[in-house]
């Protein structure tokens, strides 16, 4: 699909296209295999598993954003419980 494709055909035309699905399914395995590379990327280096924790204690403030954060995680696992009837996993 191409710029001059979108500006050559009517929104309808285009949405049609049957090359649309396939460059739809080919961006998407493309992106399942880019985050595929990087998770094993980070998953074998201690160093990049380091600077994400790094950058997600400093700029990233996951601590004040999760400990501001704590009446709502709180209320949410209890709505969560409540709905499945089970305790909600992972909330402290």
């Amino acid at each position: 699909m191409s710029p001059t494709q979108a500006a050559a055909n009517t929104k309808e035309q285009f949405s049609n296209s049957p090359s649309l699905q396939d460059e739809l399914l080919k961006a998407i395995m493309d992106a399942v295999a880019a985050h595929q590379s990087m998770s094993r990327q980070a998953l074998n280096s201690e160093s990049i598993q380091a600077r994400i924790l790094s950058t997600l204690l400093g700029p990233g403030e996951l601590w004040a954003a999760l400990r501001g954060a704590g009446g709502e995680t709180a209320a949410l696992a209890a709505r969560q419980e409540a709905l499945q009837g089970a305790p909600a996993h992972g909330v402290a």
